[in-house]
């Protein structure tokens, strides 16, 4: 279903607008699908793509971006905004799966971290700049939507040996 046009902007309003709303000036997004998008899909839908070249924030142009640049327009600033995946793609996962469980194979760890920087280079490069990046939404969930399972070392060792340089490498560190 899709939201009108005028319901839409009641609800950034009351979201977004000092005067009238919350004034809310930090948001979080979800970096390929979640539970609430239509189907599953990741920015690299290529299996093995290790390189990410097949990588694309296209399914962001017809609405999450728009939805966010009115949001800014609205609060009268940029937005501090965090993101977070819900899984890594299929195709880097041990189940081969997006839902359900799951975990990042080994040998992804280094191309998932390069995802990351390429989503955060590819919304700065849309105008939308991230404030931060969290590693897992729900590490410890295993449900019937979108998620990857990690231990409290496993996300510790992938920040410290793989997102971390990663980030340092491409100047976000």
């Amino acid at each position: 279903l899709e939201m009108s046009p005028r319901n839409q902007e009641l609800v950034l309003d009351a979201y977004f607008d000092e005067a009238t709303g919350l004034g809310f000036k930090v948001g979080r997004l979800h970096i390929g699908s979640c539970d609430f998008s239509r189907g599953n899909w990741s920015c690299a839908e290529e299996p093995g793509d290790e390189e990410l070249k097949s990588f694309s924030i296209e399914r962001y142009d017809k609405s999450i971006l728009p939805m966010i640049r009115r949001a800014q327009e609205i609060a009268g600033s940029q937005l501090l905004l965090m993101a977070s995946p819900w899984s890594p793609p299929r195709w880097m996962k041990d189940t081969g799966e997006m839902l359900k469980g799951g975990k990042l194979l080994p040998q992804y760890r280094k191309a998932w971290a390069k995802h990351y920087v390429k989503f955060a280079k590819a919304f700065e490069a849309a105008g939308v700049p991230l404030w931060s990046m969290t590693v897992q939404n729900e590490p410890h969930a295993s449900t019937p939507w979108e998620n990857c399972l990690y231990t409290h070392d496993e996300e510790r060792d992938f920040v410290r040996d793989f997102l971390g340089p990663a980030l340092r490498e491409s100047g976000f560190g």
